[in-house]
C-alpha cells in the first residue's frame, strides 16, 4: 500500500509499504475498494495504521470509511491508548453507527485494519477486522492469519445471526449477504455488525511482512500462497 503523504516516512515502525488493486473487467463495471496507509496516526511516530477496505453495493459506505475509520481510531486511541483493542472496536462501531447518519441507505464495505504501535521497547501489531478481508502476518516465512472471516459457512457466525432472529438461505445472510458482518448494509443491522474480531501480536526479527487484503486475493491464493508469492 502506497502512503498518501508529501514526506518519505522515516519511523522505526516498519521499512515500506506498498499497494496494488485491480478491477476485474470480466467481473464488474465499478471498483469498489480503497485503502488507507497513515505512517505516523497520532502524529508522535507510536503508531502507524494501513486498512484495506472492499465496498458492495456501491462506494457510498465505502468512501466513508475510508475518509473516516482512521481518524476516529485515532480520536479512540488519544482516548483509551492503554486497551488499543478496546479502541478499535469502539472506533469500528461509532464509524457504522455514523455512517447511518449520512442519508447512505445501500450498500456496505468489509475492512481489514492492522495498527503497528511501539510499547517500551516493543512493536505491536494490533489487528481489527469485520467480513472476509483479511490480515495475513508472515513470520520466519509462514503465514498467520490475524483475523477472522466472517462468512456464512462459519458457524459461530451462523450461531449468533439465528439467535438474533435471522436465517441463511443459498449460503447467503437473508438470501443476500455473503458476509455477516460489515459496515452499513443498515437495513440489515439486526444481524450484521460492525462490531471487529481483534488480535495483538509482539512483533519479533522474524516477521518479515503484513499482508491486508480484500476477498479477491483470498479467494484465489491461500494464505501461505500469498506470502510465498511476496516472497518470490
Amino acid at each position: 500500500m502506497a502512503a498518501p503523504s508529501d514526506a518519505p516516512y522515516t519511523g522505526d515502525l516498519f521499512r515500506c509499504a506498498c499497494a496494488h488493486e485491480e478491477m476485474n473487467p470480466a467481473k464488474r463495471n465499478t471498483m469498489e475498494d480503497a485503502h488507507v496507509v497513515q505512517p505516523d496516526l497520532l502524529g508522535d511516530g507510536t503508531a502507524s495504521y494501513f486498512g484495506v477496505y472492499d465496498g458492495h453495493g456501491g462506494r457510498g459506505i465505502v468512501e466513508y470509511v475510508e475518509e473516516h475509520l482512521h481518524v476516529k481510531v485515532a480520536e479512540e486511541l488519544r482516548a483509551e491508548s492503554a486497551d488499543k483493542q478496546a479502541a478499535l472496536k469502539r472506533a469500528f462501531q461509532i464509524t457504522d453507527a455514523a455512517s447511518n447518519q449520512t442519508g447512505i441507505t445501500t450498500g456496505g464495505a468489509t475492512a481489514a485494519v492492522g495498527l503497528i504501535c511501539t510499547e517500551g521497547s516493543e512493536r505491536v501489531l494490533y489487528t481489527a477486522g469485520v467480513g472476509d478481508s483479511r490480515a495475513v502476518l508472515c513470520r520466519g516465512g509462514e503465514a498467520f492469519r490475524l483475523t477472522v472471516d466472517h462468512k456464512t459457512d462459519n458457524d459461530l457466525e451462523k450461531m449468533r445471526v439465528e439467535k438474533a432472529g435471522g436465517f441463511f438461505m443459498r449460503d447467503r445472510l437473508l438470501g443476500i449477504l455473503a458476509v455477516t458482518r460489515s459496515f452499513g448494509d443498515h437495513g440489515m443491522k439486526d444481524f450484521v455488525t460492525a462490531e471487529p474480531d481483534t488480535n495483538r501480536v509482539v512483533l519479533t526479527p522474524n516477521d518479515t511482512m503484513l499482508i491486508i487484503a480484500c476477498d479477491g486475493v483470498w479467494d484465489v491464493l491461500s494464505d501461505q500462497g500469498a506470502v510465498d508469492f511476496i516472497s518470490g
